[in-house]
């Protein structure tokens, strides 16, 4: 804009050295020269863009997009690295980077205790860099110098896990599903450590338990505020420790089911010996009546728990038995099922306003099958 009002005296001085020989033109031609004389001292507007439609895409797009208004922090959390964990609830960061030849964890950007190896494994099982409570911002790993591991809780060396001299023993039984055990919000953690070579305790809260001849870290939950786990005494028994209590002693304890809440619990047990019947289910430590075998346990979240059951075996016969009697077992209820082998009506449903509906199989003297229907009218608790 300033070239042009610098150009209009030049512009103006040049139309009026030729306005003499123009003395005769007619008014309308001079108009015509002032207005000429006029646009060279403007700048022609652009043209206005139309607008777009109100029913095409980009119009209802544009419409339809948010206004951007938050605000973008950025804080540098270390060095560079592909070792970061970040957690459940995406509020906190760890990394794992160099410092010089050893390692350390940077949490939130908060330099922890320097090691020679920040392990990726621990005790044959894959373990995390490091272990984020789900919410709560608590924190867990491994830290290792020569040959002893450390555990590391909330950025503070808290205890060995294995030594060097403790690791020698281990022929026995590793541990398997090793790792950092913490409830919802962080407020309880448990883990599994060996001060010695000759067994294990579990480490809650920071309170070591007694010493196991093993620790089962696969029958192991911390749900709610309460603990349950797995371990084996120096007699080979195993019993259920449940929030520090230990249950009676068994030949052999599996399936362990723990509800959400962690007020209830069932699992499996069996007890070596010559009598035959042997098994059975123990809810909230109560033990139910024995059968041969016991299987397929399942714990709802109300507490509530459901198995198969072998009160006979039966008579072996090929691929299977003859004889042989069972059920499911609901709510100290047992619903009959059919022995291997046995027909099945092909229309047996349950009728309306039952709970359920089985089907117990039997042969006659003569070998032929029979099967009679049983009925479960009552409702189970």
């Amino acid at each position: 804009m300033p070239s042009r009002i610098w150009l209009l005296p030049v512009v103006l001085g040049v139309l009026t050295s030729r306005l003499t020989p123009l003395q005769g033109q007619t008014p309308a031609q001079l108009d015509k020269i002032k207005q000429a004389i006029a646009n060279a001292t403007h700048k022609p507007p652009k043209p206005a863009t139309p607008p777009a439609s109100t029913g095409s895409p980009a119009a209802s797009a544009a419409g339809q997009a948010p206004t951007f208004s938050g605000k973008v922090d950025e804080a540098l959390m270390g060095p560079r690295t592909q070792r970061m964990v970040l957690s459940e609830d995406g509020e906190h960061l760890a990394i794992v980077a160099p410092k010089g030849s050893r390692q350390v964890v940077l949490l939130d950007g908060v330099e922890g205790p320097l090691f020679d190896e920040i392990p990726r494994q621990f005790l044959n099982s894959t373990q995390v860099d490091v272990t984020w409570s789900p919410t709560g911002g608590h924190s867990a790993y491994v830290g290792r110098r020569g040959g002893d591991q450390i555990a590391v809780i909330d950025g503070k060396e808290a205890g060995m896990l294995l030594t060097t001299q403790s690791q020698q023993g281990m022929q026995y039984m590793d541990p398997r599903g090793w790792k950092f055990f913490y409830n919802q919000d962080g407020s309880r953690l448990a883990y599994a450590a060996r001060p010695t070579a000759t067994g294990w305790i579990m480490v809650v809260d920071g309170v070591k338990s007694p010493e196991y001849r093993a620790i089962d870290l696969q029958q192991t939950f911390l749900n709610g505020k309460h603990l349950y786990y797995v371990a084996q005494t120096a007699d080979q028994k195993w019993h259920l420790m449940a929030d520090g209590k230990p249950g009676p002693g068994y030949d052999e304890l599996s399936a362990l089911k723990v509800t959400p809440d962690g007020a209830h619990y069932a699992h499996l047990i069996i007890r070596h010996g010559t009598n035959p019947v042997r098994a059975a289910a123990v809810v909230d430590g109560v033990e139910g009546t024995a059968y041969y075998t016991v299987s397929d346990l399942e714990l709802a979240p109300d507490g509530r728990v459901a198995y198969l059951a072998v009160s006979n075996p039966g008579v072996a016969q090929g691929h299977g038995s003859v004889g042989g009697a069972g059920g499911l077992v609901v709510g100290g209820l047992v619903v009959p099922i059919p022995s291997p082998g046995m027909p099945r009506d092909p229309a047996a449903t349950p009728p309306a306003g039952t709970r359920a509906c089985g089907w117990r199989g039997t042969r006659t003297a003569s070998g032929s099958p029979t099967c009679s229907r049983t009925r479960l009218t009552r409702a189970s608790p």
